[in-house]
C-alpha cells in the first residue's frame, strides 16, 4: 500500500484526528455510521474481595465472529480499534496510534495510524 494514495474509512465509534507535535490537525474522519466489532463474550465471575468490600467481577473474551468489517477494497483502507486490528490479519486495518492525551489524561488525538504486525505478534 506504500506509494499510493488510500481513500480511509473510520469503522470506530469515535472521530479520529491525527496531531502532529505542536498539536496542528493534519488529519480528521469522522465515524463512518459502521463500527467493526468483534464479538464479545461475557461470563460472570465471583466477586472480587477487595479492601472497600466486594465488588463484581466478569470474565471478558472475543469470539472469531466480527460484524460490520466491509471485504477489502483495492485502494481502501480502515481504520478500527487496536483490539480488532490484532484479531484480523488483513493489510488495509489501521488504527491510531500513538494516542496523544492532553493535560488530564484524556486522548485528544493520535500522532498517526498503524498496522499490527501479525507476524511479530505471535
Amino acid at each position: 500500500m506504500a506509494g499510493s494514495t488510500l481513500s480511509l474509512s473510520n469503522l470506530t465509534a469515535h472521530v479520529v484526528r491525527v496531531l502532529d507535535e505542536s498539536g496542528e490537525e493534519l488529519g480528521r474522519w469522522q465515524p463512518s455510521g459502521v463500527v467493526a466489532r468483534l464479538e464479545e463474550v461475557v461470563g460472570v465471575e465471583p466477586d472480587l474481595v477487595t479492601d472497600l468490600g466486594p465488588i463484581g467481577c466478569r470474565k471478558v473474551g472475543y469470539r472469531d465472529r466480527l460484524e460490520g468489517l466491509p471485504d477489502a477494497v483495492p485502494g481502501c483502507g480502515f481504520i478500527v480499534s487496536r483490539i480488532v486490528a490484532a484479531a484480523i490479519d488483513r493489510d488495509d486495518l489501521f488504527f491510531p496510534f500513538p494516542e496523544l492525551r492532553d493535560a488530564a489524561g484524556t486522548i485528544i488525538g493520535c500522532g498517526g495510524l498503524a498496522r499490527f504486525d501479525h507476524g511479530q505478534a505471535r
